[in-house]
């Protein structure tokens, strides 16, 4: 199944206390019904199919600060993730990384990776929860993406636009002295 951590932390003096509420979440639930979490939750870790349909569900059971941890086997799904959660704009600029799993060879001081790497990537996920009404600094500019052209944008770069290119002087050159050294017999 697909599974929901959460985790709440108290301090009674020196000592920190917590909750640890483990759930089975499914898509369905999570879109039905936002009481499904415990509200001030400290972590939010999920694994399932599609975690992007939870976000908003995640962000109402989090409290300013918290890290909510995700899962994810594809990149479609990572990319997916990423889009609603940064498209959300109530958590910091999430942060993925690629997790890999490579067996090692370990025999006295023989100590090397092993030759063959049949593996299994997953993507781990993680943002923080801002507070209310919180807007982050844009601290870098970012390239702009494929989706942020118009089609007039795109229109100029068809063939069609472009017109035929001249045949350049030494282009026509190269290709002609191509041509007759393959026409000359070889000589061994």
């Amino acid at each position: 199944g697909e599974l929901c951590l959460q985790l709440r932390f108290r301090r009674a003096g020196d000592i920190v206390q917590f909750d640890l509420v483990l759930r089975e979440l499914s898509v369905g639930r999570c879109r039905s019904s936002r009481q499904f979490f415990r509200r001030g939750a400290d972590r939010v870790v999920l694994d399932m199919l599609a975690p992007w349909e939870c976000i908003d569900a995640v962000a109402i059971a989090m409290k300013p600060g918290g890290l909510v941890i995700i899962y994810v086997a594809t990149v479609t799904q990572l990319s997916r993730t990423f889009e609603e959660i940064r498209a959300h704009g109530g958590f910091t600029a999430p942060l993925a990384w690629e997790s890999m799993v490579r067996p090692w060879h370990l025999d006295g001081l023989a100590v090397r990776p092993e030759h063959r790497m049949i593996s299994h990537t997953g993507f781990l996920l993680s943002a923080r929860r801002l507070a209310p009404d919180t807007v982050l600094p844009s601290f870098k500019a970012r390239r702009g993406n494929k989706t942020e052209h118009t089609d007039e944008d795109m229109d100029i770069w068809l063939p069609q636009a472009m017109g035929q290119r001249p045949l350049s002087e030494k282009k026509l050159r190269k290709t002609v002295r191509k041509v007759t050294n393959n026409l000359k017999p070889r000589q061994n």
